[in-house]
């Protein structure tokens, strides 16, 4: 099949809202500030997407549920999951059925496309408002309402400065709050998360009631049978791990594997790489540390939420910076597991410490605009208020230096040709969502419109439906795969006219055909899908040789007058 016939399979209600949504915003600009009125059609954009996946979910909840529990796997030991309970570590529901597999990836196409929209919004924010004067006056002002900077000005005041006053770290703080937002859409949330790790080691709730148990337990044996010295100057107690028979701890404060190099029970172990893979992730979805501290609390761990508490929390103290600092040393230290350290990583700035447990590409994307973000503002409190810093000012790397938008592509292009994530990094949202994060969303336009171009060539096709301009030949098979999914030819159809709209000056050559070769695509899905009502509205935006051209074809598919009429209207 034709790859537009098959997108013209998927059109459903929602391109009607879309469409509709549009003529309104085209017909409101002359009465309206254009900037907001695109804001707000963006955020109708949005709207449109998350009732579409909220309709779905209402449905396949249970299922998406247990997708989403199955695809998360971190990189945990679970040799040490005691099978107390009789249940197999390894045990998987069954498949879904297809059909239910299918309205399943439905609702994470659509959840995504919702994520995809408010970055743009965050991306047009940033980079495309026009009345540039007006931004700078109202920075000024909010600079001026915070008054200056001083020593006693706590860190939660000073933050929100730094916020304002630093147009990179203001974006680079709306994404990572995105990122935090749109993890719970994409994979599995917090609950299910430890209902899998709590199946892992078998022991169901129980998993978390008794922290070190059987390494206590062992421990206490030994000190029942022989005499225990606890001087720092002598030999330590040399007790063996049941199952290896690796040298086993003889202390139990939250340190002694590390200090004493030496194990725990594999249950305790297990145990201890869960509860550091919880704290991970609540961090990863942004949870405040009073949520910390509650989970933490309920499974009597409360002195991680402690240990982690006064880096993330800025609210009320004065300043964090040797907190932050001592998290940072923490992550290059001795830790018991890669957890562990990737959670100091995040709190200290140490993106390199924190990309290890990282599976996914927004999980390396939160490591890195996290990270950045801490050392960013650790700079910013060197330069405003030196004293409270003193000799711990943060030291300048190379990385620091570079071009903030250089250092998001680099990582992209990274983590396209990594092993670990380069097929998820070539899903057609995710390449959208990387042009995004690039700031380059008009190059996404443009790619796509070559993408298309390419794909009509192989395509065989009747004098009446050459409609595509033919360009030069694109090299690069993902975004050729992204330009055929429904999805993205939507949202790209829409954000090349928005960007159009928004533009003061007027593309030519091959970068206007290539973005009207995306709109006559879009209409051509349209035609497809027999949505005939909905075209002018689109080829409204094209110029006027290949308007007609597109109506004419158009005008072949009517044979009643009366529609002929209306369509021309």
């Amino acid at each position: 099949l034709h790859p537009l016939r098959e997108m013209a399979e998927k059109v459903g209600r929602e391109v009607e809202t879309f469409a509709e949504d549009l003529d309104k915003f085209l017909g409101s600009l002359s009465s309206r500030n254009k900037f907001e009125a695109v804001l707000d059609l963006v955020d109708n954009f949005k709207n449109v997407a998350h009732d579409a996946a909220a309709a779905l979910e209402e449905n396949y909840r249970k299922e998406w549920s247990q997708q989403l529990r199955q695809e998360w796997q971190p990189e945990i030991d679970t040799s040490g999951a005691a099978n107390m309970s009789g249940l197999s570590i390894n045990s998987k529901p069954p498949p879904l059925s297809a059909s239910k597999a299918k309205q399943v990836q439905a609702l994470r196409n659509w959840q995504q496309e919702a994520d995809i929209w408010e970055l743009f919004r965050i991306v047009l924010e940033t980079h495309h408002n026009p009345d540039q004067e007006s931004v700078k006056r109202r920075k000024q002002q909010a600079l001026e309402d915070l008054g200056p900077p001083h020593r006693y000005m706590d860190e939660g005041e000073l933050w929100t400065r730094f916020l304002i006053d630093n147009d990179v770290a203001r974006e680079r703080s709306k994404i990572k709050i995105w990122l935090e937002q749109a993890v719970d859409h994409q994979h599995s949330d917090l609950p299910d998360i430890t209902q899998e790790l709590e199946t892992k080691a078998g022991r169901g709730k129980g998993l978390w009631a008794h922290g070190w148990l059987h390494t206590r337990e062992k421990v206490k044996h030994e000190k029942r049978l022989r005499p225990w010295s606890n001087r720092s100057d002598t030999a330590l107690p040399q007790i063996k791990r049941s199952d290896n028979g690796d040298s086993l701890v003889t202390q139990l404060d939250p340190d002694a594997a590390t200090r004493q190099n030496r194990s725990l029970e594999s249950q305790d172990a297990f145990f201890e790489q869960a509860i550091w893979i919880a704290c991970w992730e609540m961090l990863r979805r942004g949870k405040t540390w009073e949520e910390v501290s509650e989970w933490c609390t309920e499974r009597k761990e409360g002195w991680r939420a402690l240990a982690i508490g006064k880096a993330a929390d800025s609210s009320s103290v004065i300043s964090n910076v040797i907190w932050r600092k001592m998290c940072l040393l923490a992550s290059q230290g001795d830790c018991i597991n890669n957890y562990e350290a990737a959670v100091y990583g995040l709190l200290g700035g140490n993106a390199t410490v924190a990309q290890k447990v990282c599976r996914t590409v927004d999980e390396q994307l939160y490591a890195h605009y996290s990270a950045t973000l801490t050392k960013q503002f650790d700079q910013y409190v060197a330069s405003q208020i030196p004293a409270r810093i003193s000799n711990q000012r943060p030291p300048i790397s190379e990385d620091d230096l570079r071009n903030p938008q250089d250092a998001i592509t680099e990582l992209i292009i990274k983590l396209r040709s990594q092993k670990q994530t380069s097929r998820e990094s070539g899903q057609p949202m995710k390449i959208v969502q990387s042009y995004l994060l690039a700031n380059e969303a008009d190059s996404l336009v443009h790619t796509i419109g070559f993408a298309l171009s390419d794909a009509d060539k192989l395509t065989e096709k009747s004098a009446d439906e050459d409609m595509m301009v033919h360009l030069g030949q694109l090299d690069s098979i993902p975004e050729a795969e992204a330009a055929v999914d429904s999805h993205v030819l939507r949202i790209t159809t829409h954000i090349g006219i928005i960007l159009n709209i928004l533009s003061s000056g007027m593309l030519d050559g091959d970068e206007r055909d290539a973005e009207e070769n995306v709109l006559v695509a879009y209409i051509q899905s349209l035609r497809a899908a027999r949505k005939r009502d909905l075209i002018p509205v689109y080829a409204s935006r094209l110029q006027v040789p290949r308007y007609v051209v597109a109506i004419s074809r158009v005008m072949q598919d009517i044979t009643e007058v009366r529609e002929q009429e209306q369509t021309l209207k």
